[in-house]
């Protein structure tokens, strides 16, 4: 029993690893369900306009996958952005984006960006970072760096992603494993 707990306590240990690193305001409410515009990165010099639709749309995922955010649709977004006039292609500033969730009533908007992405064969490998930011008051309630790897990019995608959003997760999978934990020990 001893020992199921240490590695429980391993295994929920905030370790900073190769694969992912994030840190969470204090300010960030885990108990809370955000309202959240992802803004989409229009062009990377490292990876293709169809990468960016796949980076986006496994975001987008993650995020409901957590449990604490409810997204504004992509299309909306794009619309009330080309009503209102902005011009946004690259990366987003932090201030531009808070004014992009004013207008889209969001709490708060995700940014990102490719920070890396290598190609082996058929292996690749890709960097990405991702911000939360508060609209209200501009503060960056996580920010976050995952990377991935896999035979074939959209493995690559699909894991930068998932390790960027490990920091949201982290303690809702070690509360059930802990629960699994106590289960196992009273059997």
């Amino acid at each position: 029993m001893k020992f199921l707990i240490f590695i429980f306590i391993f295994s929920c240990a905030s370790i900073q690893s190769y694969y992912s690193s994030s840190a969470v305001s204090p300010s960030f409410d885990y108990s809370k369900t955000y309202k959240l515009a992802i803004i989409p990165l229009e062009k990377s010099e490292l990876v293709k306009k169809e990468d960016l639709n796949r980076i986006y749309e496994t975001l987008s995922m993650e995020f409901i996958n957590t449990g604490k955010f409810r997204l504004i649709e992509r299309k909306d977004i794009d619309k009330i952005l080309n009503e209102q006039g902005f011009q946004y292609s690259g990366m987003v500033e932090p201030s531009q984006a808070v004014q992009f969730g004013k207008i889209l009533g969001a709490e708060l908007v995700a940014i990102y960006n490719v920070e890396s992405a290598e190609k082996e064969g058929d292996y690749y490998r890709l960097g990405i970072y991702l911000k939360l930011i508060n609209v209200e008051n501009g503060e960056v309630m996580y920010y976050s760096r995952g990377r991935g790897e896999g035979f074939g990019k959209e493995f690559a995608i699909e894991d930068a992603v998932k390790n960027c959003l490990k920091g949201l997760k982290k303690w809702k999978d070690c509360y059930f494993y802990l629960l699994f934990l106590v289960l196992q020990a009273l059997n």
